[in-house]
């Protein structure tokens, strides 16, 4: 009788819980299974964020120069630059003069990782930029010519919606200003985007680098 108690005692302890070893292995496969999925994951994740910031500087543009045309106001788009070069304003102007109201400037910040940047590699030949701007020298290129040359100083970064729909590099009596704008993660080449603005009409467009027929081109979106 002794014995066949302690087999049962035996039994009955096996099936009330998990050994120390049996949780070390279910532990250690949890977390190999972990890893997998976040390393799987990862360009998933990465994509997303590039894809996020794209739409963030596109779609502040549009609203930015609709904005303009529907309110009647001029709409100031500045590019900060620093460290990192991930910021840019949307300020109203109402009479020539900046909105003070707190809901007169919206500040937008890219996504950790990603910053306005023309990574080495990109087309730098004027025919194979995005809507020809540039040469890709700059991240943020505005004020471009015909000839694919582009402005110095603040009007490379300084963008004025008007009532009209147009964009201009000043306030007032400005010229047309054209230009792009890239935008991209600094370890890989690929996710580089880039958004141009064509300044008589204030119409924006997006475009991806690709790598196809065995070279790097600008894909519009």
């Amino acid at each position: 009788m002794k014995s066949v108690r302690t087999k049962f005692s035996h039994r009955m302890h096996r099936a009330g819980g998990w050994s120390l070893l049996e949780m070390t292995a279910v532990i250690a496969i949890m977390m190999i299974m972990a890893t997998i999925a976040t390393v799987s994951l990862q360009p998933v994740w990465k994509t997303n964020q590039i894809s996020n910031a794209y739409d963030t500087v596109l779609m502040a543009f549009r609203n930015a120069r609709q904005s303009a045309v529907n309110e009647r106001h001029t709409y100031l788009v500045t590019f900060l630059g620093g460290t990192p070069n991930n910021t840019f304003t949307v300020q109203r102007y109402i009479n020539g003069v900046a909105d003070a109201n707190p809901d007169g400037t919206t500040t937008y910040t890219l996504p950790r990782g990603l910053t306005f940047l023309n990574m080495t590699g990109i087309p730098n030949v004027s025919s194979q930029t995005p809507d020809s701007m540039g040469t890709g020298g700059y991240p943020i290129e505005f004020d471009c010519m015909t000839n694919g040359v582009c402005g110095q100083g603040a009007s490379r970064s300084m963008i004025y919606f008007q009532p009209d729909g147009s964009a201009r590099d000043a306030l007032i009596n400005g010229n047309l200003n054209s230009g792009v704008v890239y935008i991209a993660d600094s370890v890989d080449l690929y996710s580089s985007r880039a958004i141009t603005l064509m300044g008589p009409t204030g119409r924006v467009r997006g475009w991806r680098l690709i790598y196809a027929s065995g070279q790097k081109r600008w894909l519009q979106q």
